[in-house]
């Protein structure tokens, strides 16, 4: 399975969803634009992680079914799909099980579709993650990490003035 290539559409072409999200995030605050990000897609999971090494702790999941979710805030990274991130920006694959990068990564026990970024703060270092997740298989649109990777920036300034003391 080919990785999908984060940079496949200009950015120009995503200018009225991007100011439509930076609207959402400033009126809204996280949760909208989690809301926001995931009524764009099929995905279940909607979520932004941050990274803790070894471990990833969980900030912010959108469930589009409203379902408990567990309470599992601090996960292993090399048992994650994120584990993928740490040496590149993007990871997306819309089957876990079939794709050779991932068929025997554990992180496919949870998750088959997932499209996810790095998260970088303003100065480059290195945050967590944004992603959308999927417990069944799901195709990609091709153009969904180029445009979580933009809406990163604006989403990364927020949690930065929400961190900062």
């Amino acid at each position: 399975m080919t990785p999908v290539s984060a940079s496949s559409f200009p950015a120009s072409a995503f200018d009225a969803e991007i100011d439509a999200f930076k609207e959402v995030l400033l009126v809204g605050g996280l949760g909208a634009a989690l809301d926001f990000l995931n009524t764009r897609t099929d995905y279940r999971f909607t979520f932004i992680y941050k990274s803790e090494p070894p471990f990833a702790r969980r900030v912010l999941v959108h469930d589009r079914e409203l379902l408990y979710i567990p309470s599992r805030e601090r996960v292993p990274v090399e048992q994650t799909f994120f584990n993928f991130m740490l040496t590149e920006p993007v990871f997306v694959t819309a089957d876990g099980l079939r794709d050779e990068r991932s068929c025997q990564h554990p992180g496919r026990a949870h998750f088959r579709g997932f499209c996810g970024v790095q998260l970088l703060h303003s100065d480059g270092r290195h945050y967590g993650w944004l992603a959308h997740a999927n417990p069944g298989a799901l195709a990609i649109a091709e153009h969904e990490a180029g445009f979580l990777r933009l809406v990163a920036v604006p989403l990364m300034h927020q949690l930065e003035a929400m961190t900062l003391p």
